[in-house]
């Protein structure tokens, strides 16, 4: 995860300081989305951490959200593939579409499979941007709204609500920064998404303003013991 191509583009931490663009882009010559999907070895080396992350953060998300009611859930930006992976092996009823791009949706592909619930989960090799999967119950977006700012945060965030059936849920499951400004990592954390893609850490506040934009109101969240925070949300009539 801190090989080359990401550690170079913290070389331009002025760039970005100042600006408030990735200093990634400006390194590299394109996102960080477009490189990886250009360089398939960095994106497994960026699956792998995904999939490492997920597995860290799970027993807290379990913890915090009950999944069994879920008949249909759709994650968006699943990465590796290990949170549906495991949500599914733990829920036998439920079913899963799995949405990233393409260099990504491979390593998807291969952490379903060797879990061995691939036959209950669907990989669309897409852009949330474009299209998200209609009649979910359940949409999750793990580690996804910080990578972006608030005006493609908020659009990522209106796609679910149209594709939305009117008693679904959505969760956001991400490290909530605090309203004094936080702890050295929430710091370093919050500059990581600046650098790489122009994306920032927020908090409680500011992901119900982004949902409040988006036609979601917050109806729970719980943090548990590893700083994750998973924050459930209805939509607006």
């Amino acid at each position: 995860m801190s090989g080359t191509c990401l550690y170079e583009a913290w070389g331009g931490l002025e760039f970005s300081v100042r600006t408030g663009s990735p200093a990634f882009e400006n390194v590299h010559g394109q996102g960080l989305w477009e490189y990886l999907d250009a360089q398939p070895e960095d994106a497994a080396h960026f699956a792998r951490t995904m999939g490492s992350s997920s597995g860290y953060y799970l027993s807290d998300i379990l913890e915090v959200h009950d999944f069994s009611a879920a008949r249909l859930l759709v994650d968006l930006g699943a990465g590796d593939g290990e949170l549906v992976a495991q949500v599914l092996v733990r829920n036998p009823r439920l079913r899963a579409i799995a949405v990233d791009l393409p260099a990504m949706a491979v390593h998807t592909r291969r952490t379903l499979e060797s879990r061995g619930v691939s036959d209950r989960c669907e990989v669309r090799a897409e852009s949330f941007f474009d299209a998200v999967p209609p009649g979910a119950d359940l949409y999750v977006l793990k580690a996804v709204l910080h990578n972006w700012d608030d005006e493609q945060a908020a659009a990522i965030l209106r796609n679910c609500r149209a594709a939305s059936a009117p008693d679904g849920r959505l969760l956001v499951i991400e490290r909530v920064a605090e309203d004094t400004g936080g702890t050295l990592r929430s710091v370093v954390n919050d500059l990581a998404m600046l650098v790489l893609l122009g994306g920032r850490e927020r908090t409680l506040r500011e992901y119900d303003s982004l949902l409040g934009r988006a036609g979601y109101a917050r109806t729970s969240h719980g943090t548990g013991a590893h700083g994750i925070t998973v924050i459930e949300a209805a939509p607006v009539p």
